[in-house]
């Protein structure tokens, strides 16, 4: 009895020296192809962080851009709002009848004009003074 106990623990312990055999073949296996793997990684990194750094400074040109077209539009916007401001208040000024000073002011103007205009006539030419004084 004591030979048979021996021989099954004999054949336990050679099956779990050959799992554990099998175990580290298959662990040295994949370090190997692990080692591989991270050389390759090594080998393309800088590459790689390049190329990640050219696509970083092509987004910050991008978002700089729409920054400064999107800070373009809010001030034509507010621009654009001021001078329909500027419109309306103008359409409630004709729209009550008010006179605006600068239409006041050209037609003083063109009076004042029409005045000196005259008086020059007269002063140059009192024949053209006259036939005006005739008809």
């Amino acid at each position: 009895m004591l030979e048979t106990k021996d021989v099954i623990l004999s054949v336990a312990f050679f099956c779990s020296l050959l799992f554990l055999i099998l175990f580290l073949w298959q662990m040295w296996r994949t370090a190997k192809n692990m080692a591989t793997a991270l050389e390759a990684l090594n080998k393309n990194l800088p590459e790689i962080l390049k190329n990640l750094q050219e696509i970083t400074a092509n987004i910050k040109t991008a978002s700089d851009l729409i920054k400064h077209e999107a800070e373009e539009f809010t001030l034509l916007s507010r621009q654009l709002r001021t001078f329909l401001g500027r419109v309306y208040d103008l359409e409630e000024i004709l729209l009550q009848g008010g006179r605006l000073p600068l239409v006041e002011t050209f037609k003083k103007a063109r009076g004042l004009w029409k005045g000196v205009r005259v008086f020059y006539e007269v002063l140059t030419m009192p024949e053209v003074a006259r036939q005006r004084e005739g008809k």
